[in-house]
């Protein structure tokens, strides 16, 4: 029996299709964004050879072994161990008010009350009253009026504590491939849930994830597991609110009846609204032109004699999907 002779064509259209599937199996994007990073940390390392100039204004105030003892030994006139009451914090914030500090930011997270740590006897007028610490800790806050309270999407500070301070600023780190981490995200957009859906979030009988909400015309759904029911349907009116009648059988004093679902704000990063802070720009008002890659941020126009609306801030390369 004649074997057939070699059909060329085939074998090289063949070879052509298995050389593909391993070019796409060694993932070449992954590869030249590597080389990005590589050459970007190269050249960050080049810059810090040159001798940048250095901010004399920052303070880094760390919490370290020294910190740990100091409030565990009462040398400042209390005692607490590793996880201390928030009315600590609050002092501290307080001291480097009063030592001038422009503005301070804490990225310690605050995202519950914690009644477990107890009350303080407060000299308030001519008598001492209990005070309990988170509340305290507000009442600190809101007197230093200069604090910016960490945050990430899955951890807001309670609204005690986010209604008293400064703002916040989003201290999210999304580290690159390679566990390093070079870029940060200048704002990021957090939902605040009402409390009638932050409650039934918290009923295992509804079965249902504040995160998988989906918004149709009219109306907002919640998938859940089919064992529990069809998706929750929460019906909306022209104006985007609920009624608070489907769920509640009496409405609190301080609620009305048709209500926003949720709301939304824009949180901007930690560092950026530090800076806004010391050139008075406006982030409340800010350009965002996702198809040009830039945002634009305005201060005072008083800085600029006879060009009122020249920007202060403008930031490149926020391209659209990495604002």
């Amino acid at each position: 029996m004649k074997l057939n002779r070699i059909k060329w064509p085939t074998v090289l259209i063949v070879a052509g299709v298995i050389g593909l599937v391993c070019l796409l199996e060694f993932r070449p994007v992954d590869f030249f964004v590597r080389m990005e990073n590589f050459t970007a940390d190269k050249r960050m390392q080049w810059l810090a050879r040159l001798g940048p100039p250095i901010a004399t204004n920052l303070v880094l105030v760390p919490i370290d072994d020294s910190s740990i003892t100091a409030v565990s030994d009462g040398s400042l006139g209390f005692s607490y161990g590793l996880y201390w009451p928030r009315h600590v914090y609050g002092r501290v914030m307080r001291e480097l008010q009063l030592r001038g500090a422009l503005a301070t930011a804490c990225d310690v997270m605050f995202g519950e009350l914690r009644i477990d740590h107890g009350t303080l006897l407060v000299r308030e007028g001519e008598d001492d009253n209990a005070v309990p610490s988170d509340d305290l800790f507000a009442r600190y806050l809101n007197e230093a009026g200069n604090v910016i309270l960490g945050a990430e999407r899955g951890v807001v500070p309670v609204r005690l504590f986010r209604t008293n301070a400064m703002a916040l600023g989003d201290i999210s780190a999304e580290k690159d491939s390679d566990g390093v981490l070079r870029r940060a995200k200048t704002f990021r957009m957090y939902r605040d849930w009402n409390d009638v859906f932050k409650k039934i979030a918290k009923n295992a009988d509804y079965g249902i994830s504040l995160d998988d909400a989906r918004i149709e015309t009219n109306s907002l759904i919640f998938g859940r597991d089919s064992r529990l029911g069809p998706p929750v349907v929460v019906n909306l009116d022209q104006d985007g609110n609920f009624d608070a009648t489907e769920f509640l059988n009496r409405i609190p004093a301080d609620m009305t009846r048709f209500m926003k679902p949720f709301t939304e704000t824009r949180v901007w990063h930690m560092g950026i609204v530090l800076a806004a802070r010391q050139l008075k720009l406006d982030l409340a008002n800010p350009v965002i032109e996702p198809d040009k890659g830039r945002i634009t941020l305005r201060g005072p126009g008083g800085d600029y004699p006879g060009h009122s609306d020249r920007p202060r801030w403008i930031f490149y390369n926020c391209l659209a999907g990495r604002l």
